[in-house]
């Protein structure tokens, strides 16, 4: 199965801001509220990058608006070392919750990668993924699985490849005050078999071209 990286964003337009990079390539920096009972009061960060699609995302949405953006998950590392999630988006269009089965909105996930480490914490474990796709300079994401979920699954697996999916989640105690910053956190988790290179074809001799006898097919 082929590493992945995708992320999907419903919610309420904060605010957006056009900026260029130094190398002159234009993108929108923009925020969305995504406030959800479940998963607490989320704020998501990210990119929308091309100067076209820049331009048609000014002319097309204004804060306060419900929008879905289309893209990837990004994480960099912040203040006291903190790694810190954000997104990169390459669509967006307006989003009718009336018409979405779900209704709600959320900032998901869903990463195919190999897991490198897993710390079981008291409350939630620890988990990097490292993700390798085509064309694209490795990543590796911090997750975090709730201890509960951990009883629905089995332990990941150092060097074993998995398929999760997640949302961006938040918790705040009873005065309001954040104990637990927004960060990717992990609903679903299922071990899956990795890629096996094609096998050679036989030389014709009873013998393969690297001498190991014949293949079966």
């Amino acid at each position: 199965m082929k590493h992945f990286n995708g992320a999907n964003v419903w919610g309420v337009l904060h605010e957006f801001t056009k900026k260029t990079t130094e190398n002159g390539k234009a993108y929108i920096e923009v925020s969305v509220n995504c406030p959800n009972a479940k998963y607490g009061n989320v704020r998501v960060f990210g990119r929308l990058w091309g100067g076209d699609k820049a331009e048609l995302f000014i002319k097309s949405f204004s804060p306060g608006q419900k929008v879905k953006l289309q893209g990837n998950l990004a994480q960099y590392k912040g203040k006291k070392d903190r790694t810190c999630t954000n997104f990169n988006f390459y669509a967006a269009e307006a989003w009718d919750p009336e018409s979405d089965q779900h209704k709600t909105n959320r900032a998901t996930f869903i990463l195919v990668g190999e897991v490198t480490s897993f710390e079981d914490g008291k409350d939630e474990g620890r988990l990097l993924i490292s993700v390798k796709r085509e064309g694209a300079a490795e990543e590796v994401f911090e997750v975090f699985i709730p201890t509960q979920a951990l009883l629905d699954f089995a332990y990941p697996v150092i060097g074993k490849l998995y398929r999760v999916k997640g949302v961006m989640a938040q918790e705040a105690d009873e005065f309001g005050d954040v104990v637990k910053y927004s960060r990717p956190v992990v609903v679903e988790m299922e071990e899956k078999a990795a890629d096996t290179p094609a096998p050679r074809p036989s030389t014709g001799s009873g013998r393969t071209d690297e001498g190991q006898g014949d293949i079966p097919f």
